[in-house]
């Protein structure tokens, strides 16, 4: 990797810093705020609410786990979805075609 040197006055890379910076605090509250949407929502979810928030089949969710996409958590004699894994992958926009969630 090759360093690049840039002439900039001190005003300038003030600008440039203040900037990146506003960039990525912009960037972090847009996921935050993405996230939070989600809060309400129990620490373990149902097939039907992981169902809603892919808006599909409760089908669907079964062919997803026989084919190993998405883990399942047994408590008791129920099985569950973890909230934080199915958040995440709504966030990145679902399951791409040989993705597998663990």
């Amino acid at each position: 990797m090759e360093g690049v040197i840039l002439n900039l006055s001190k005003e300038e890379l003030r600008v440039y810093i203040n900037e990146s910076i506003r960039e990525a605090l912009e960037g972090y509250e847009q996921a935050r705020a993405k996230q939070d949407r989600f809060s309400h929502l129990p620490q373990y979810l149902t097939k039907k609410n992981v169902a809603d928030m892919f808006d599909i089949s409760l089908g669907s969710i079964h062919n997803w786990v026989k084919k190993g996409w998405l883990e399942q958590v047994k408590i008791g004699r129920s099985c569950r979805f973890e909230k934080d894994v199915i958040v995440k992958l709504v966030l990145n926009g679902g399951l791409g075609k040989y993705q597998r969630v663990r």
